[in-house]
């Protein structure tokens, strides 16, 4: 029960960490595509 726990844990972590790396990219990319205006 613990390893299926740590399993999860670990895939969510994962999961999170692509994620938050696909939209700093994108926001680095919005940028650049506005000039820097879009905030």
């Amino acid at each position: 029960m613990i390893k299926l726990f740590k399993t999860a844990a670990l895939s969510a972590v994962l999961a999170l960490g692509l994620a938050g790396n696909a939209s700093a990219q994108d926001i680095n990319f919005f940028t650049i595509g506005t000039g820097g205006t879009a905030y």
